[in-house]
């Protein structure tokens, strides 16, 4: 499906929860989530506060719905006790894509659904 066949936003009747989205409460979680996960992780940091956040946080759902093979993880940065440095966040929203315990791709902001399907199905598509 090209850019012009598919939304460039989250339909409004997507499904604003998903059971393969999870939150991360700790950043040991989330390390070891990185470092176990058998398939690609899509991990967002996010703030409640921020409005693009939000707007990326609608897309999630359709996103994990349409890419099974990618694990899909939340990091409230307003809600964990240490700062996200570690992972090289200095802004929200930032989506950092790991593969085999390493990052493969790294975008900051909420984007249009054809720009973020672009950049799953590169993860998707290759063998890190």
């Amino acid at each position: 499906s090209g850019c012009c066949s598919t939304p460039a936003y989250a339909p409004r009747n997507a499904p604003t929860r998903s059971p393969r989205i999870q939150a991360v409460r700790h950043w040991s979680e989330l390390d070891n989530l990185i470092q176990s996960s058998q398939q690609p992780l899509a991990v967002v940091f996010q703030l409640p506060t921020c409005p693009h956040c939000r707007a990326l946080k609608k897309k999630l759902p359709v996103l994990a719905g349409e890419y099974p093979g990618i694990r899909f993880v939340t990091v409230d940065g307003a809600r964990l006790p240490y700062p996200p440095y570690q992972h090289g966040v200095k802004g929200y929203p930032t989506t950092v894509l790991f593969s085999g315990g390493q990052e493969v791709d790294r975008f900051g902001g909420n984007r249009f659904m054809f720009l973020l399907r672009k950049r799953f199905d590169n993860v998707v598509s290759k063998r890190w």
